[in-house]
């Protein structure tokens, strides 16, 4: 069989294995039904700038227009399947930059980093989440792509976009003008690709500021807010001699740990591919180390939550490592093309069970993840039709088979407007219903406190997210 044709079967492949792992298994990221949910009150209100909360707001209009359209929940994920399919064909695109000679050549490198960026753990199940992860990836490539034809001013507008789908974009564009200034031999031709490339994507933010500012006179409380809701979520930092370890750890946490469950023992080659690929592929390299620095200090400073989706835009170019790496060890230690072409295909083969076998592990964290949410939401679709439902998990929401028309939400927080609205619910609202987890219902007991029925506690003792299904009186 000819790499061409394996280059196609691997596409149909995983196309196929996605859509049988979608339609069997629940997107077990909370944040995907966020951002769903998002996408239903901006579709009503378009202007709530509140609605975005700490996230930028790009995908959220994205998925106003799926929610528009009538799509589902279900037809976001097969979006986030396409835009990983571009990814690694655009990835694939990035080698025809390097003029490698032969098209039989191309073509088998080709297969090599096609099967890596399917089946790594990571790619496969960002590319299944209704998450925003692919979908950004898809615009940071498509950018370097661009920029690498020395098409600066289009390259802006994907990355343009990028800078209003997550933080990391403007980490990755600082990257890309470092690379300028520092490769670039003229000054006026340094001055002219930066400003080319950073015009769009610096007036998109400072837009979504103005708008900030000019909505909720606070341009920057995204940080705080962050910071706040981090804090919560997060282990505290160990003390005395344990906490030089805890450092240790941080330091390395998406240099070492999130790699290795990406690449499994391919994180050996990666290093050893890395000085090869940073040479091939500097633009993509200088953008990747931009955004490893970014994620790993908001990591260490506490304001994110260090997610192993993070680490889903650094894919491209962590393969394109592997790949430099492999390609290095087999060409130097094995002898004989044919040798060489069947020792590939053994690791390629390797690697796809080796994935296999993760995912049969992952199937079943999301299965205990999940279990809470599904048995309340056959509880839920057994309500009346007319029932009012006060919802903190925006899963029950998009998963039940009850209209948008009948929840409310009470965003997982403790403050004051939370309290309120709670309050206002079991005042106005007779025989309505809530959803909450455990400690949000012991925070709000005091208020609930005769006032409701407990119809359903549900959940596992070692999962802090066990649910309550509440009816007020």
């Amino acid at each position: 069989m000819t790499a061409k044709k394996i280059l196609i079967l691997l596409y149909v492949s995983f196309l196929i294995v996605q859509i049988i792992y979608i339609t069997n298994v629940a997107d077990p990221d909370l944040d995907g039904y966020v951002h769903f949910v998002a996408g239903r009150l901006l579709s009503v209100d378009a202007m709530n700038l509140s609605t975005h909360w700490v996230w930028l707001p790009l995908y959220h209009y994205v998925l106003v227009l799926f929610i528009k359209a009538g799509a589902g929940f279900t037809a976001v994920r097969f979006f986030s399947v396409l835009c990983w399919m571009l990814v690694v064909y655009l990835t694939g695109k990035l080698l025809e930059q390097k003029r490698i000679t032969g098209e039989g050549k191309l073509n088998n490198k080709k297969v090599w980093l096609t099967a890596l960026l399917f089946f790594m753990p990571t790619a496969f199940l960002s590319a299944s989440s209704a998450e925003p992860e692919a979908f950004f990836t898809l615009l940071i490539i498509s950018g370097v792509y661009l920029a690498m034809q020395d098409k600066y001013l289009l390259a802006s507008i994907p990355f343009g976009a990028a800078c209003l789908v997550r933080y990391e974009a403007a980490a990755m564009l600082a990257g890309i003008c470092i690379y300028f200034i520092l490769t670039v031999p003229a000054f006026s031709g340094k001055i002219k690709q930066t400003a080319e490339i950073s015009f769009l994507p610096i007036l998109m933010i400072f837009l979504w500021l103005y708008m900030r500012y000019a909505y909720q006179n606070e341009a920057f409380s995204f940080i705080s807010r962050t910071k706040q809701f981090a804090d919560t979520y997060t282990d505290v930092r160990p003390e005395y001699f344990m906490q030089a370890v805890q450092v240790l750890f941080d330091a390395s946490f998406y240099i070492l740990y999130i790699p290795l469950l990406a690449g499994g023992l391919f994180l050996i080659f990666a290093y050893r591919g890395f000085i090869s690929a940073m040479r091939k592929y500097s633009l993509l390299g200088f953008a990747s180390l931009s955004c490893l620095l970014f994620i790993s200090l908001a990591w260490w400073l506490r304001y994110s939550l260090g997610l192993y989706r993070h680490f889903t835009v650094l894919l491209p170019f962590f393969a394109l490592c592997i790949k430099e790496g492999v390609s290095g060890c087999i060409d130097r230690s094995i002898p004989g093309k044919s040798r060489r072409k069947k020792v590939v295909t053994a690791v390629v083969i390797t690697h796809i069970l080796l994935i296999i076998f993760a995912l049969g592990i992952w199937e079943k964290h999301t299965e205990t993840v999940m279990s809470d949410s599904m048995q309340i939401i056959e509880k839920v679709n057994a309500l009346p039709d007319n029932a009012r439902i006060l919802c903190a998990e925006n899963r029950v929401e998009v998963l039940s088979n009850k209209p948008s028309s009948s929840f409310e939400r009470l965003w997982i927080d403790t403050s004051r407007y939370s309290a309120e609205k709670l309050t206002n619910f079991i005042e106005t609202v007779h025989n309505g219903y809530f959803i909450m987890n455990k400690e949000m219902y012991n925070f709000y007991v005091f208020q609930l406190w005769g006032k409701i029925n407990l119809i359903r506690e549900t959940g596992n003792a070692d999962l802090k997210k066990r649910l309550v299904l509440l009816q007020s009186k």
